[in-house]
């Protein structure tokens, strides 16, 4: 038995609707979830460039770093948006947060936003040498620790 034609159209509409529908969900979920992201990173940026130009202390890196420490960039997801980050408050006139940085060579693949995170967990302002000194220690000594209980982990591994 054929389908009337309106049955047929309406049939149609229905699964072009439902395709529609299935496509369009996820995608406004990802670019809701993009939005956001970019949001944060520019309230940060925002923050961060505010900072900078109420307090008068110098330009060291210390200082950027507490900067940075305030405004929020522990809650970056990782290096590539603090890489943007950086790029933002450039663009508005600042100082390269990062330039006279050594971090990286003492920082794991989850980098700087985990590194103002361990600090502000431990109540630790990172506004002079010093506590970026006993912070960086600390952060070296969960590292070294967690890599030899994962070597640890591996030995038994192989024995058992």
């Amino acid at each position: 038995m054929l389908l009337p034609d309106a049955t047929t159209d309406i049939i149609g509409r229905a699964i072009a609707s439902i395709i529609t529908l299935a496509i369009s969900t996820p995608l406004g979920m990802f670019i809701e979830h993009f939005r956001g992201r970019t949001k944060m990173l520019h309230n940060v940026a925002e923050r961060y460039v505010a900072d900078r130009h109420s307090r008068q202390d110098d330009d060291s890196f210390v200082k950027r770093l507490g900067a940075m420490q305030r405004a929020g960039v522990g809650m970056l997801k990782n290096d590539r948006q603090v890489r943007k980050f950086a790029e933002i408050v450039v663009g508005r006139g600042c100082t390269h947060p990062l330039l006279g940085s050594d971090l990286g060579e003492f920082l794991r693949k989850d980098g700087l936003p985990t590194f103002l995170n361990g600090a502000s967990a431990r109540g630790i302002a990172l506004t002079d040498d010093e506590a970026l000194y006993s912070t960086l220690l600390i952060a070296i000594e969960e590292r070294e620790e967690k890599e030899r209980e994962e070597r640890a982990t591996k030995r038994s591994v192989q024995k058992g």
